[in-house]
């Protein structure tokens, strides 16, 4: 468990950097300073820690609605809430340039997903020079409503 609870008074730091006299042995200044620093090293490790909360709750969600709603879902509209996944990078992966059919390519040599699709129900195969990608990313998206 984390909690942070941090009062900030600019006003009040403002105040004793204006009324110092020498910043270089002002201790009110460098006890500001420190201050400022020690929270913010706080509030960036609460960051660090929220990041992977979100990530493991979004985890566990993703693998609730597989569990409930099959592999391949991609809504879920809750009360006071929504959640969107879809997936990310390429669905294919180009493993042989040379073999692939011109037609099935970006000039930029990726591969389109759309035109595989169709060859793969035209002809019950991947085409030569491509395989699934098995590294592609999910991406969760939660909306409060």
């Amino acid at each position: 468990m984390a909690e942070i609870n941090i009062r900030i008074d600019e006003e009040r730091i403002e105040k004793i950097i204006r009324k110092s006299k020498n910043l270089q042995t002002d201790e009110a200044v460098f006890s500001e300073i420190a201050w400022i620093m020690d929270n913010k090293r706080v509030i960036d490790e609460m960051n660090e820690v929220w990041e992977e909360l979100e990530r493991k709750v979004k985890q566990a969600l993703n693998d609730k609605a597989k569990e409930l709603l099959g592999k391949d879902w991609t809504a879920l509209d809750g009360d006071g809430f929504s959640l969107r996944r879809s997936l990310t990078d390429s669905v294919y992966t180009l493993t042989d340039p040379d073999k692939v059919p011109e037609d099935l390519l970006d000039v930029k040599i990726s591969v389109k997903s759309k035109e595989v699709d169709n060859y793969i129900k035209a002809n019950s195969k991947l085409p030569d020079g491509l395989s699934y990608n098995p590294n592609r990313n999910e991406s969760i998206r939660i909306k409060l409503t």
